[in-house]
């Protein structure tokens, strides 16, 4: 018998032990009935952590730069989330009113780097239109 056996032997309680601890807890009438609530909190902060991570990344091609300039802005995003996330995302990072979202799901291409193929992931494309007069100021330099 190793020092570890005999270790996890000793404090391990025996199966009347704890019999008896669970009987002396309900005889006292310490066992509470009501669920306990959630430690997390529903403020303002905890809502804006989850939004913002719908949001992958702004689309920086020339499709996205002509659509810019009438109102209307591209950005990569989670392959899960739907059109109110993405609204609310865009809403609370970029401090706009988006008044419609477009969402297009792209497929993965086929690719090949000499004998090896594989598939890449597909992922998901939002256009966000904006009231007028409103502007994202993500492609400024671009």
């Amino acid at each position: 018998m190793g020092i570890r056996d005999f270790l996890s032997k000793q404090s391990e309680p025996t199966e009347k032990q704890t019999l008896d601890a669970s009987v002396s807890v309900l005889q006292k009438g310490n066992v509470s009935r009501t669920p306990k609530k959630s430690t997390r909190s529903s403020s303002v902060g905890a809502a804006y952590d989850r939004t913002v991570h719908f949001l992958l990344s702004p689309l920086v091609t020339e499709k996205a730069t002509r659509l810019s300039a009438e109102g209307q802005y591209a950005f990569r995003v989670h392959v899960q989330a739907n059109k109110t996330q993405i609204r609310e995302a865009v809403g609370r990072v970029y401090r706009v009113h988006p008044i419609h979202v477009t969402i297009v799901s792209m497929r993965g291409k086929n690719v090949r780097y000499g004998k090896t193929q594989g598939k890449r992931k597909a992922w998901k494309k939002a256009v966000v239109t904006l009231k007028k007069g409103e502007k994202i100021q993500m492609y400024e330099g671009v």
